[in-house]
Formats: structure tokens, C-alpha cells, sequence
């Protein structure tokens, strides 16, 4: 057999294997490609959505002494979305659901929406409070959890010096047992609702600033929260949050009088005024002027005044040749 030749033999090879497409380099001083940004989750876009809705019901509303108390009691009964996913998951859904609906209503209406509220109850860890006799606290060996209890009294509504003890606060933690939300598997209701959790509430009957209360469930917390929003140091507190906040309103609107000043000052630093230049103006008609090599009249002389002016018959010029009149 002849041997192949070369020249077909290389030939063959190139094509049965073709030459391979040059690789790009890159300059050694080109910086490097930008990674694309992470797309947002479902938290974050709830989260955003929730705050483009409260910017634009604030922006275009009628009512802006409603928006204004909303602030307010927002500020007031406040949590932080830094908590976690589901704080930022209901942080917007606090405002609309517990605050807003109640702003110009009763303070116990508030009061109790904004406690029984999943985004409060997780903000003060009262889904982890268990009642020590109560079945899940006997199983777990987990007991109270006062953040919630010492937060209605300090903050929410007596205020500091109201009148309460550490011996209330541990029973108003007993009382509120069993307050909590519902998780992903729905088992107690509702995926992120408000539910009353009857294995971890503390069985039996709770004494609060000196009345007592029968055992129960729900309703129990319920009285107790009303009865505390009429107590006197409340209405006391509310008496001195709406005046702080008729303070506050009139420190903004002086605040900002001083800056429109400052501003118009400014303003007319930047910009001195132009006067128009009246020498080529021309005079209107009926218009008096001096004329010209004249001195104006004395105004402490009877007989200085225009004859026509005094009623005279002249009617193109003055008596006292000191003006003219321009017709």
C-alpha cells in the first residue's frame, strides 16, 4: 500500500479539524464587568410598595390634619422593620390595619388593634411568652415573656410614675399568654393573623392595678387593655401627648417662617433690586414736572401752587412759570 501523502494528509487534517476562534483579551488595565444587582425578594418588594403607598396617600390626600395624626400615633405605637423579615413583611400593614382606622376614634379601639397586632406581637417577642402552668410552658419548661406587658405600661399608655408596680407588669405578661399569629402551616388560622393560642395561656384568675380579673381566655387581656386605656395616668399621658403635639405644630410653622425669611434675604442679597431708569422715560399725559433751570416750589408758600391746580384759568401751563404741564 503507498503511503499517504503529506500535503493530503495535512489537508485532511484541517479539515476535519478547522482552526479554533481567537480568544479576546482583555487590556490589562480595563476594569472588570459589573455583576448584574440582585433582583428583590418578596420581602423587599413588599416593603417598598408598602412605603410608595403611604408616600403617595400622604402627598395627594384632602386631609392632611388626619395624615398628620396618623404620623403621630405611628410614631407613638412605634415597631422597627431592622427586627426581621416579617417586620418589614408588616410593617405597612401595622399602619393601615391598627393605626389609621382609628385615628380619629376611640384611644381603646387603637389601643387594642395595635397590641392584638401580628407586627407588634412579633416586635415584642410575645409569640415566645408561655404561662408557666399553662400546657406548652409545662412541656417546653419556657416561661414569661414581659416585653409586651412592660411596653402597654410604660410606653402605650400609663407612662413612667403611672401609678403601676413590677408585680402588675408580671401579671399583665400572665394575662396576655397565648397572644400570637398564625405561621406558614396555618395551623391555629390565617397565615399571618392575629390568634389566641389557648395551650400557652396562664389558667387563672389575674390581678392588675388592684382590680382582678376572672380566667378566661381572649376576653380576659381584652378588659384588662380597657380598663387600662380609661385609667386616669392615660388620660393624663394623652392630655400631654396632644399638647406636645400642638407645641410641635406651632415650633414647625415658626420654623418655617424664619426660613421663608432667610430665604427672601438671601434672595435679595443674590439679586439687588433693579430700579428702572426714569431719565429718557417719558412723562403720561396730565403728568407735572419741573422745568427745566426751575426750582420745585416751597411747600410752606400758599402762592406756590399751580394755576391750574388752584382752579385758575390757565390750562397749558402754570401762573408761576415754575412747571409745565405736558398735554
Amino acid at each position: 500500500m503507498a503511503p499517504k501523502d503529506p500535503a493530503m494528509q495535512t489537508s485532511g487534517n484541517a479539515a476535519a479539524n478547522p482552526p479554533a476562534a481567537p480568544i479576546a483579551t482583555m487590556p490589562p488595565n480595563a476594569p472588570a464587568p459589573k455583576p448584574a444587582p440582585p433582583q428583590p425578594n418578596v420581602i423587599q418588594k413588599t416593603f417598598r410598595a408598602e412605603a410608595l403607598a403611604r408616600i403617595q396617600r400622604a402627598v395627594l390626600t384632602d386631609c392632611g390634619f388626619v395624615e398628620r395624626l396618623v404620623v403621630f400615633w405611628s410614631n407613638h405605637f412605634c415597631i422597627s422593620a431592622a427586627k426581621g423579615g416579617l417586620a418589614r413583611m408588616w410593617a405597612g400593614s401595622f399602619e393601615r390595619e391598627a393605626i389609621r382606622p382609628h385615628v380619629l376614634g376611640r384611644f381603646a379601639d387603637m389601643l387594642k388593634a395595635v397590641e392584638q397586632h401580628p407586627a407588634m406581637l412579633f416586635f415584642l417577642d410575645n409569640q415566645q411568652s408561655l404561662g408557666p402552668d399553662s400546657r406548652a410552658g409545662i412541656n417546653r419548661k419556657r416561661g414569661l415573656n414581659e416585653n409586651l406587658a412592660r411596653e402597654i405600661m410604660e410606653l402605650h399608655t400609663l407612662g413612667v410614675g403611672g401609678g403601676y408596680t413590677q408585680d402588675d407588669v408580671t401579671s399583665l405578661s400572665r394575662v396576655i399568654t397565648g397572644w400570637t399569629f398564625a405561621g406558614r402551616q396555618g395551623q391555629l388560622g390565617a397565615p399571618g393573623s392575629f390568634v389566641f393560642n389557648a395551650n400557652a395561656h396562664e389558667p387563672g384568675a389575674q390581678r392588675v392595678l388592684g382590680k382582678s380579673y376572672s380566667a378566661g381566655g381572649v376576653e380576659q387581656g381584652e378588659a384588662v387593655l380597657s380598663d387600662i386605656a380609661r385609667h386616669p395616668s392615660t388620660a393624663a399621658r394623652d392630655a400631654s401627648w396632644r399638647q406636645r403635639a400642638r407645641a410641635h405644630q406651632r415650633r414647625r410653622r415658626e420654623r418655617e417662617r424664619v426660613a421663608a425669611r432667610a430665604r427672601h434675604k438671601a434672595r435679595a442679597r443674590l439679586e439687588p433690586a433693579r430700579r428702572p431708569d426714569r431719565s429718557q422715560a417719558v412723562p403720561r399725559r396730565g403728568a407735572w414736572r419741573l422745568a427745566d433751570g426751575e426750582r420745585p416750589p416751597d411747600a410752606s408758600d400758599p402762592n406756590a401752587l399751580c394755576g391750574e391746580r388752584e382752579g385758575g384759568a390757565s390750562q397749558s401751563g402754570c401762573v408761576r412759570r415754575f412747571c409745565r404741564r405736558v398735554d
